[in-house]
C-alpha cells in the first residue's frame, strides 16, 4: 500500500495519568482535524452508503474502500467547510 502524508492540527492535552509535565495531543476536530497533504478533493457520499442503515440497503462502502478515504462525509454544508478548509491548508502549508 501506498504511503500517503498528511497534516494533522493537533491539541496539547494534560493527562492526569502522567506527571505534570507530560502531556498528550488529540486532532482539533475529528472531522477537520487531518488532510491528506495533496490536492485530491474527497467524494461526497449518500447517507445511506455510511448511514445506520448501510448494512440492508446493497450500496454500502466496503471496510477496504472507507478506510482508502481521506474523510467520510455526507451533510452537503459540512463537506463544502471540508473543502473550503483543505483549499486554505493545502495553499497555506504546500
Amino acid at each position: 500500500m501506498k504511503s500517503e502524508e498528511y497534516i494533522l492540527f493537533l491539541r496539547k492535552v494534560k493527562n492526569s495519568h502522567f506527571s505534570e509535565d507530560q502531556c498528550v495531543y488529540l486532532p482539533v476536530s475529528m472531522t477537520y482535524g487531518k488532510y491528506r497533504a495533496d490536492t485530491s478533493m474527497p467524494e461526497l457520499y449518500r447517507e445511506t452508503q455510511i448511514g445506520l442503515d448501510y448494512m440492508d440497503n446493497g450500496e454500502s462502502l466496503s471496510l477496504q474502500d472507507a478506510e482508502k478515504e481521506e474523510v467520510l462525509l455526507f451533510e452537503k454544508d459540512k463537506y463544502q467547510l471540508y473543502l473550503d478548509m483543505k483549499k486554505a491548508v493545502m495553499k497555506k502549508y504546500l
